[in-house]
């Protein structure tokens, strides 16, 4: 696993829960950028330690970077602020999964508009189904 690839996983672990979670309040953002900084060094450091246990064991170095990030997932789920002040594992406890709007919402702080693109795509399937349905009517009357 390339250290390019490592920081990616990290990065995406991080958009992940700030998706699905995104009620994060005032401090939200900074949290991302500092945690995100944190982790990717933590990775950086950690790295060469984990490549020479790769070289001994390949599947004892595959396994500990499994629990590396689980380790990032449970610290992000432990940590990351929430306007309700009930963290992300807490959520997770009491069964609080993300639903569409909040992850409509977490969407748009990225800066990504789904709903819009979904339903445009929806009317041009719609459209392309009617065409079809009609053409295989027009043939079985033929």
């Amino acid at each position: 696993m390339s250290l390019i690839f490592r920081l990616i996983l990290t990065a995406v672990v991080h958009f992940v829960f700030f998706v699905c979670y995104p009620e994060t309040g005032p401090y939200g953002n900074y949290f991302l950028c500092l945690s995100l900084a944190l982790w990717a060094g933590f990775i950086i450091v950690i790295g060469g330690g984990l490549k020479f246990l790769k070289l001994i064991n390949r599947t004892l170095g595959s396994v500990l970077y499994l629990i590396v990030f689980l380790l990032i997932s449970l610290a992000i789920a432990f940590t990351m602020p929430q306007k309700d002040k009930t963290s992300v594992f807490v959520k997770l406890q009491n069964k609080q999964f993300p639903t569409k709007k909040s992850l409509a919402a977490g969407f748009s702080r990225f800066g990504l508009k789904f709903d819009a693109q979904f339903k445009d795509g929806t009317k041009v399937l719609d459209s392309g189904i009617d065409k079809t349905l009609k053409k295989l009517k027009k043939l079985k009357k033929d």
